[in-house]
């Protein structure tokens, strides 16, 4: 009997600490993302990049290929793709792109972003106040990859991993913090028309 009690007392506290409180919200309102407060104002700040083009990479690596480079990174290249695709804390500086001249050959297809989508892309590369997000316990696998340059030169860099909802972003001095919150994922899929 006691071991069914504390079994539905933890089912009870899992299922209220899952809902997110929203900022701007009552004090005594709980949010969920059916039951979002859709009138948010959102206050937007810094652009995160000063650019005049967008290099935009993609690769297809199933999950089961992914989790591969987990356990074998016995070549340069399987060391590459991991960092790439895999590890979330790389590059950590502008300087560490070096590697974009090798993604062609890790199975990387680039495109450029048209400047008429640029505006587009401002709005979801911003600083933003916070809103209601989704947030997956699952390990990113960065499949595409933005590169922001102005005057042919790199000034930003993101990683997205849109089935985990989490990025990968620098070269700004903007607050990134709130990257990704409302439907950013979904608006900048559609701006990079991903299938």
């Amino acid at each position: 009997m006691k071991s069914k009690i504390l079994n539905l007392l933890l089912v009870f506290i899992f299922l209220f600490s899952c809902k997110q409180k929203q900022a701007g919200a009552k004090n005594d309102e709980i949010l969920t993302p059916n039951n979002s407060n859709k009138n948010l104002k959102i206050e937007y700040g810094e652009k995160f990049f000063h650019y005049d083009a967008v290099d935009y990479y993609s690769i297809y690596i199933s999950e089961n290929d992914a989790t591969k480079l987990l356990d074998k990174q016995n070549s340069k290249i399987e060391e590459e793709k991991y960092n790439i695709i895999l590890n979330d804390e790389f590059p950590k500086t502008i300087n560490e792109i070096n590697f974009i001249k090798d993604l062609s050959s890790l199975g990387f297809k680039k495109s450029s972003i048209k400047p008429k989508k640029f505006t587009d892309l401002n709005q979801i590369f911003v600083e933003k106040s916070e809103q209601d997000g989704i947030v997956f316990a699952c390990i990113p696998v960065f499949r595409d990859l933005l590169v922001f340059k102005k005057n042919n030169k790199i000034t930003g860099f993101a990683k997205i991993c849109f089935e985990c909802n989490q990025s990968h972003i620098i070269g700004s001095k903007s607050d990134t913090k709130n990257f990704g919150q409302g439907q950013d994922y979904e608006k900048l899929g559609k701006i990079l028309e991903r299938k």
